[in-house]
């Protein structure tokens, strides 16, 4: 009696130290999630993008894991939420989104994360099914053990029955055969035939769940490098998408301000040249009132093209809105920068649109503007650049107007 109320402690605690460990596991899982999603989070919130919110949170919400996703705003207002049904005694992990903006950390949002006690007891059941299967096998054991010890006689075969048996282990079933001397087809005999199957078909069993077991941990390794590979591609593609104006593929206005705030920074820093070339296609509203919106898609394209074919990977290069082109041209100086620029403006003037009835040409003005000592952020550059744009619009277009002259 004693025995099966030890028995019965040591299987409620084995059962409570796996509980827990799971826990514990599923908790780091919880906090893992933070540095998978963060990134697309916060990039998907900083851009109000909605869909993509919802995207992402139904993803983390679909994790077996995870029971409920909250997004808050910073006012604490409800973004998003993803519940399961059933959640019970749950635990969460919660974290602040942040997002750099003229290099102060902003947060954007809250994130709460959420697992509960049913999820832990899903993962823990074959353990736990493990820990009574070993604790019920004992136990039957030592009953068949207590019932022979009474009998008359049978003091010596039961003693070396009771060692034979003590010597098995489960991890070596395969080397464990009871072997007691005693006379064919008796109760003991009859009883040590019977441990033996049971050691057999245990073993079986054994082999079938380690097996079943490698053959998870193989499947579910599988899984996560999948998961991997498609999380790490969702977030270039997400990368690509917020950074990357949608018609020119180039760099859009907030990606070309978060590179050149970098480049100007550096170059006050280390005195370098650093040279503005602000670009505006000239009449285009024109074009697009002539010729159609698809007409002027193109000729926005083919100028974006023909830039990159004068400009070089260094340079940062982006659309600011409409027909406004920014470049960015780092260790370059003023003369270099205006003879690039002609050489564009030159270009795109025997850029040709065919369109149905004859072929289409446009022009383009370009404001040049190099760094100064007195300058104090990236828009005091651009400004003077804007100004010169401005110079040669009114000098007649298609030119190149530098801000130093």
């Amino acid at each position: 009696m004693i025995y099966f109320v030890i028995t019965l402690i040591m299987t409620i605690t084995q059962i409570m130290i796996e509980y827990y460990d799971t826990k514990n596991n599923v908790q780091k899982d919880l906090v893992s999630l933070e540095n998978t999603y963060i990134n697309s989070l916060q990039n998907a919130i900083w851009d109000m993008d909605v869909d993509q919110i919802e995207s992402l949170s139904d993803s983390i919400s679909k994790l077996s894991f995870v029971k409920e996703v909250i997004l808050l705003d910073p006012s604490g207002n409800i973004i998003t939420h993803h519940q399961a049904h059933n959640i019970t005694n749950r635990f969460s992990h919660e974290f602040n989104i942040f997002k750099v903006h003229n290099m102060q950390k902003i947060v954007i949002a809250k994130a709460i994360i959420s697992s509960d006690q049913n999820s832990v007891i899903d993962i823990v059941k074959t353990g736990v099914i493990l820990i009574i299967l070993n604790a019920m096998i004992k136990s039957v054991i030592l009953l068949f053990l207590f019932i022979w010890a009474f009998q008359k006689n049978l003091v010596e075969p039961l003693t070396d029955l009771t060692n034979q048996i003590g010597d098995i282990e489960f991890d070596n079933l395969d080397q464990h055969k009871i072997s007691v001397n005693v006379p064919k087809s008796s109760e003991l005999d009859l009883l040590q035939k019977k441990f033996n199957l049971m050691i057999e078909k245990l073993n079986q069993q054994k082999n079938i769940i380690l097996n079943a077991e490698h053959d998870y941990a193989a499947q579910l390794e599988q899984e996560v490098k999948e998961r991997t590979l498609e999380l790490e591609q969702l977030n270039i593609g997400l990368t690509h998408i917020a950074t990357t104006d949608y018609l020119t593929n180039i760099r859009n206005r907030r990606s070309f301000f978060d590179v050149g705030d970098q480049y100007f920074v550096m170059a006050k820093r280390n005195q370098k040249e650093l040279c503005v070339l602000s670009f505006d296609l000239d009449n285009f509203k024109a074009i697009n009132d002539t010729y159609g919106h698809q007409v002027g898609d193109q000729a926005l394209k083919q100028f974006a093209d023909n830039c990159k074919k004068h400009l070089r990977e260094s340079d940062v290069f982006g659309r600011m809105g409409g027909e406004e082109f920014t470049a960015l041209l780092f260790e370059t100086s003023l003369e270099e920068s205006i003879l690039l620029a002609e050489r564009i403006v030159q270009s795109t003037s025997k850029i040709a649109i065919y369109s149905e009835k004859e072929p289409i040409f446009f022009t383009v003005s370009v404001g040049v503007a190099s760094i100064l000592p007195s300058d104090q952020k990236m828009d005091d550059l651009l400004l003077r650049a804007d100004r010169a744009l401005y110079q040669a619009k009114a000098n007649g277009r298609n030119q190149v107007i530098s801000s130093e002259c």
